[in-house]
């Protein structure tokens, strides 16, 4: 984190805006190692926040001396965990497009809960924005019910949890203002470790290996590059910026798996992106 910090002394430099770009880039590959990996998901959840953790460890070695256990801490945890079983789970049972967009709808959630956590007000375009996400959320249970099976549902349930989950551990991150962030992201992986172990697969040693790898860049090395730089940005752009990742992230999964998302998931995507997109220009990010 301090040597990441040399790159980024300047408010929305040419440097620290590519490194926000990169770490971008590598989390959005969350949907291409779900699809790709041959396991279960709880068996990737493992894996996946077992190399995350490793790598956040040795970036934030000396940084534990300084942990500091709060009610804010230990919520950051809680929901960080959460976010990553449930966002595996959703990318799993459904598409990887509907997987991300509801989790993306986490900037409701964000408007309706930040007034007695964060002491922020909800705005009118906060409201406004949250309809539109709504809809845009129905377009996706409906389709889900309109499926031969229950896995897409289920799948649709899950993403809808992990948008809810995700806020909370935006919220928590904004309540901490810096300390202890790479923690919540150690410790949060840590514990998505030991609630996954009971659930552990067996399955081939290169499988576990590739599962670990990726999950040490994608989940580890990307927060790491975002936890680096966030601070030398303004809320808008930061939230610009981000707003990539959804769009990525089943771009990724069609390029690699050929996976393509149905006409009502491709909706209901746009309808949710508007939705947030009208709250960041409206001026809340």
């Amino acid at each position: 984190m301090r040597l990441l910090d040399r790159y980024s002394r300047k408010e929305g430099s040419l440097k620290s805006t590519a490194v926000l770009c990169l770490g971008v880039l590598l989390l959005s590959t969350g949907g291409l190692l779900v699809k790709s990996a041959s396991a279960d998901p709880m068996t990737i959840v493992f894996y996946r926040s077992l190399g995350a953790a490793l790598v956040l460890l040795c970036a934030g070695f000396r940084d534990l001396r300084s942990l500091r256990f709060s009610p804010h801490l230990l919520i950051g945890v809680c929901a960080f965990a959460l976010t990553q079983i449930t966002f595996v789970g959703s990318t799993f049972y459904t598409s990887a497009s509907t997987a991300v967009f509801l989790q993306y709808t986490a900037k409701i959630y964000i408007g309706i809960f930040g007034g007695f956590y964060l002491s922020e007000r909800a705005s009118r375009s906060d409201w406004i924005s949250a309809v539109i996400v709504v809809f845009g959320m129905s377009l996706f249970l409906l389709h889900g019910g309109n499926t031969s099976g229950s896995s897409d549902s289920l799948g649709v349930a899950l993403g809808i949890l992990c948008g809810f989950s995700y806020s909370w551990v935006l919220m928590a991150l904004r309540k901490l203002k810096g300390d202890n962030s790479l923690h919540v992201m150690f410790l949060g992986n840590a514990v998505v470790v030991l609630v996954a172990a009971p659930f552990l697969d067996t399955i081939a040693v290169h499988d576990a290996l590739f599962i670990s790898g990726f999950g040490s860049i994608h989940l580890g090395l990307s927060w790491i590059l975002l936890l680096s730089v966030i601070k030398h940005f303004k809320a808008m752009q930061f939230a610009i910026v981000t707003s990539i990742g959804p769009v990525l992230n089943p771009l990724w999964v069609y390029a690699f798996t050929g996976e393509l998302p149905s006409m009502i998931e491709i909706l209901g995507a746009v309808v949710i992106f508007i939705g947030v997109l009208y709250s960041i220009v409206r001026g809340r990010a």
